[in-house]
């Protein structure tokens, strides 16, 4: 039977009502436990209780030597991590080293494309101009053409009076000669016949 807190202080109730004295009554009620005796620990329950208590200390502090050698597979882990950080850290580095050298680069080659295109314009100009000048120079050309064109059919206009006159004259010649030849002719015909 279990003894509650109520039935402990109708007990002392009863006991100082019999023996007529609070100090025998709590005296007795204080030799009493105030729990049941099955929750009361004997001392061969410590020593089980030491013993398994011992025994669990035992696999705890395995587990613990176990978490120890973990915590230092993780920090050298955490070493290689580090390392690697470093190592990509260095990489990093160098990319930017690169990328600043390629910047350069581009630079460089955004400066020559800038004097490519002056160049260019230039170009442009002087082919303008001598295509002007050459439009010019056909202009001109086509002026003096024109100009000889002109000479050239004057010439020839005169070369053809020229040419009619000349035949004209040997036209003459050839036949006042024919005609004396004709003459000479008749008269010998005549003297002989």
């Amino acid at each position: 039977m279990t003894i509650d807190e109520q039935a402990r202080f109708d007990l002392r109730a009863y006991f100082r009502g019999a023996m007529g004295e609070d100090r025998l009554a709590d005296a007795l009620m204080e030799s009493l436990p105030p729990l049941d005796y099955g929750e009361l620990v004997t001392k061969h329950d410590l020593a089980l209780t030491k013993t398994d208590l011992r025994t669990e200390m035992v696999g705890v502090r395995r587990e613990l030597g176990n978490v120890r050698t973990e915590i230092g597979n993780v920090r050298t882990e955490l070493g290689d991590v580090r390392t690697e950080l470093g190592d990509v850290r260095t990489e990093i580095g160098n990319v930017r080293t690169e990328l600043g050298d390629v910047r350069a680069e581009l630079g460089d080659l955004r400066t020559e494309v800038g004097g490519i295109r002056v160049e260019i314009g230039q170009l442009r100009t002087e082919v303008g101009n001598s295509i002007d000048g050459v439009r010019s120079e056909m202009t001109d050309v086509r002026v003096e053409m024109g100009a000889l064109r002109s000479e050239f059919k004057s010439d020839i206009a005169d070369l053809e009076r020229s040419s009619i006159n000349q035949m004209r004259t040997l036209l003459t010649f050839g036949v006042g000669s024919t005609l004396s030849t004709w003459g000479v002719m008749a008269t010998l015909f005549t003297a002989l016949g």
